[in-house]
């Protein structure tokens, strides 16, 4: 089971941090030393320097055992080092310096990942929520831990969690399909892989997302074969019993025309499927290289062949047979 990945350990974008940095350090001698500390922190999270940081908080721990930041901050830089053992005791004093802090008590819960103490990893995630039920994180790793450890109800609703403080939140709308297909609960989980490529619709998750979709015998999104690629797209649609293509599918083959404009030696089958009906099929065929063509100067229309078949196209999905009665399918071919 191949879930989400984590959240990035370095916090926020260093292109931020760093266009911002000459103006904050102007209110430092204002706001105090805490500010400093946390900037300074956030600095060496954001430029990935976990070593460097590493030994200025060190330097400053030396001079105040008792500042929860910095204790915060060198427990990160361990971490984002993979020393979850040598990260406990900084963010377990951070959190007794400042129990009040849900950031203190989720980063604590990630170390006991690191630890390989789910329970506990979760206790500090749960902590993190009483203090802030809008902590965003916690509420994604805890669904995490229940995922991986098989509490698949409890991930949902985590996950759930997630999406109401963020409607589009891509890890929460991913795994929520994974939940609910352990869960058995099949048509949500066809929702659930909907919901995400309605958002996400490129990329290696989204490829997975439709290789799920297609599991379960719906093939509104598929994976197409084309050059060295798999790339996932919406099915191209008609209007009705007619070769007109319905606006609805001019994304996908945008995403077609702009590959193959940009990659000339690919030479692409349009395959059409319309059960009875090969002059319909052909038509459709041909309505999308001609789309293709128009669209796309770049395309030399030797480069696409359209191919009509007046049967339904079989899918073959492990030892199930799938069997679409009009359809498209792209399929690079073999030079």
């Amino acid at each position: 089971m191949k879930r989400y990945k984590p959240l990035s350990l370095s916090g926020k974008s260093g292109i931020q941090l760093w266009s911002h940095f000459c103006v904050v350090t102007l209110f430092l001698i204002i706001f105090g030393c805490g500010v400093y500390t946390r900037v300074h922190g956030e600095y060496y999270l954001s430029q990935e320097k976990y070593t460097e940081g590493a030994q200025v908080f060190r330097e400053k721990l030396q001079q105040n055992p008792f500042d929860a930041e910095a204790n915060y901050y060198l427990g990160r830089y361990l971490l984002a080092l993979n020393q979850p053992k040598n990260a406990y005791p900084y963010l377990k004093e951070a959190v007794l310096l400042s129990y009040g802090s849900a950031d203190y008590h989720f980063w604590l819960g990630v170390c006991y990942n690191g630890l390989e103490q789910p329970k506990m990893e979760r206790a500090g995630y749960l902590k993190a929520i009483e203090l802030n039920k809008r902590h965003i994180e916690s509420h994604l790793y805890l669904g995490h831990s229940y995922l991986e450890h098989g509490h698949w109800k409890k991930a949902l609703d985590a996950y759930e969690q997630v999406l109401e403080l963020q409607h589009n939140h891509a890890q929460a709308l991913y795994n929520r399909g994974l939940a609910l297909n352990k869960l058995q609960r099949y048509s949500a989980e066809i929702d659930a892989w909907k919901a995400y490529l309605n958002y996400y619709p490129e990329g290696q998750w989204a490829i997975l997302a439709v290789d799920h979709l297609n599991s379960r015998g719906d093939f509104q999104y598929r994976n197409y074969s084309i050059g060295y690629r798999r790339v996932p797209l919406e099915q191209v649609r008609f209007e009705g019993l007619t070769d007109s293509l319905n606006k609805s599918t001019m994304p996908s083959l945008d995403v077609i025309g702009s590959i193959l404009s940009i990659n000339k030696k690919i030479h692409l089958e349009i395959i059409a499927y319309c059960k009875g009906n090969k002059i319909l099929a052909k038509r459709r065929a041909k309505r999308i290289q001609d789309f293709l063509i128009t669209s796309y100067p770049k395309i030399d229309s030797r480069r696409l062949i359209v191919r009509g078949f007046g049967k339904p196209e079989k899918i073959i999905l492990g030892s199930k047979v799938y069997t679409l009665k009009s359809s498209i399918n792209f399929t690079t071919q073999k030079m």
